[in-house]
């Protein structure tokens, strides 16, 4: 994928933030927000053109990353932060700027030759950090952000389930580094995640089953009840299925009962 000039310009100056930062997510941030805002002085409707800007700024990162070895993990979810806090200076972020941010860092991390699945936790985890600072609710904004990982998996024929696990992952370790709380990032993570995959027609019953899978992990790891991010996980992803039929939510519940992964998953009443 041929270069834009903002990604041109993040690409060169990512190159230097690796070589030279103690920390290069931090320095990939304000990079990438500074270059967006000075790249979009005058524009009247920065986030109509949102998608581009994160497709060009992310591959351009992660260019300047691989020529000399740095973590693309780190890049990604800085350029992902540094987007959506430029487009909250110069304009206005909602949630569904946030989930087109989403849509097109994973897009944009694909076509750069990325491995979509760390890309797809890196993005998520860069993205719901952004929550409450920039006049999105962690509520609405984890929604979208599973919402938009569904969309971007779809543009580059990627593995649904193993997104959805990769975007849980990542929506739980973000929450719990901002001091959010983690459970409602779970649970409406995972209605995004299943309205997407339902949305484009996949199989809702392998993304639910993802997303739980997502959750254990991403808990083990932050050091979250085991069973409660599990059941969190599999009562959102129930929750969304209701809205598109019997079969539906028959398949999620089938996907997401009993043991998963060594851990017991309770539904809520009713959904059994």
């Amino acid at each position: 994928m041929e270069l834009g000039k903002i990604g041109h310009q993040i690409k060169i100056s990512t190159v230097e933030i690796v070589k030279d930062a103690e920390n290069a997510v931090e320095g990939t941030i304000e990079i990438v927000r500074k270059t967006i805002v000075e790249g979009t002085h005058g524009v009247k409707d920065v986030t109509s053109g949102v998608a581009g800007l994160t497709l060009d700024a992310v591959t351009g990162s992660i260019h300047g990353g691989r020529e000399i070895g740095g973590e693309l993990g780190g890049l990604v979810k800085g350029t992902v932060v540094g987007v959506i806090r430029a487009v909250g200076e110069v304009s206005i972020v909602t949630a569904g700027v946030m989930g087109d941010t989403v849509h097109a860092a994973i897009k944009g991390s694909a076509h750069a030759g990325a491995d979509l699945q760390q890309s797809a936790r890196a993005v998520a985890e860069g993205a719901i950090s952004t929550t409450g600072t920039v006049g999105v609710t962690l509520e609405n904004g984890a929604h979208h952000i599973g919402h938009g990982a569904m969309r971007g998996t779809k543009d580059v024929g990627g593995d649904y389930a193993a997104v959805a696990r990769s975007t849980m992952e990542g929506a739980i370790v973000g929450t719990h580094q901002m001091g959010g709380d983690v459970m409602v990032a779970i649970n409406l993570t995972s209605q995004g995640l299943m309205r997407g995959a339902a949305d484009l027609g996949v199989d809702i019953g392998l993304v639910a089953r993802g997303a739980v899978e997502g959750a254990i992990q991403g808990a083990k790891e932050t050091g979250v009840n085991l069973e409660a991010a599990a059941s969190a996980a599999a009562n959102g992803a129930v929750e969304a299925s209701q809205s598109y039929g019997k079969d539906a939510m028959t398949s999620v519940i089938r996907s997401v009962s009993g043991t998963i992964v060594g851990v017991k998953v309770t539904l809520a009443r009713g959904a059994a």
